[in-house]
């Protein structure tokens, strides 16, 4: 076949969300005969800005295989900074189905402690926290504080009687935290997160302690600990 009509390998153009790796839109399937010269201009997408592409914007249709990824952000995003915090919640504070979105569920609790992994600083200079999937927060000094470490490291060996008051119980409980966020269980009180469990589990319990401060926790019959206040009785 002369080779001015022969069709070259087809080239995918992606619209991806750089943060969240979604597609913003059905991908596009370019095609042309090879040594055909190709263009992509990245389009405009409503509420977002272009930043950057992977695989060459111009060239020829041959025989190889191409892929072209066109990276945008949200528009009112300044800075996106991955983090390993601690948000200790002075008062209720409403969550978000993302950053400056729409309110969901009820607020969560005051005297909570969530780690967030994802930070957004926006150009209308609010900080927003992805405390779990599809859950934001707004940062506010009178609602919340951010803390590197809220338990102590010396407190990860196990717990002395002269500090926490323990009864053996066999009891079944079931986890009841903030939807979308899983409850972390401690190695001890106040000590190193082994692991979380969903909303709603089911736990087996074998004691419960009372620490000189009034908290109390629960003993799981498989390893760690977890605050009692979100688990019920069953």
């Amino acid at each position: 076949m002369d080779r001015a009509f022969k069709t070259g390998n087809p080239i995918w153009v992606y619209f991806i969300d750089l943060d969240s790796g979604e597609n913003l839109k059905t991908p596009k399937l370019l095609r042309g005969f090879v040594d055909t010269k190709y263009q992509v201009e990245p389009p405009k997408i409503d509420n977002y800005r272009y930043m950057k592409a992977e695989g060459d914007l111009s060239g020829h249709f041959d025989m190889r295989q191409h892929m072209i990824k066109l990276y945008y952000r949200h528009k009112d995003w300044g800075e996106v900074q991955t983090i390993e915090l601690f948000l200790r919640l002075k008062r209720p504070v409403q969550a978000y189905d993302q950053v400056a979105g729409m309110p969901i569920e009820q607020p969560i609790p005051a005297g909570i402690i969530i780690k967030s992994f994802k930070r957004v600083a926006t150009y209308s200079r609010e900080f927003w926290y992805e405390i779990g999937s599809d859950h934001w927060v707004q940062f506010k000094d009178r609602d919340m504080e951010l803390v590197d470490q809220p338990f102590p490291k010396e407190a990860n060996d196990k717990p002395q009687t002269a500090q926490f008051s323990e009864r053996d119980i066999d009891k079944t409980g079931i986890v009841d935290y903030v939807k979308g966020i899983e409850l972390p269980v401690y190695a001890n009180p106040y000590g190193e997160v082994l692991k979380h469990v969903s909303n709603g589990s089911k736990l087996q319990l074998v004691s419960e302690l009372d620490d000189e401060n009034g908290v109390k926790w629960y003993h799981l019959k498989d390893q760690g600990y977890v605050n009692a206040a979100y688990v019920n009785l069953i």
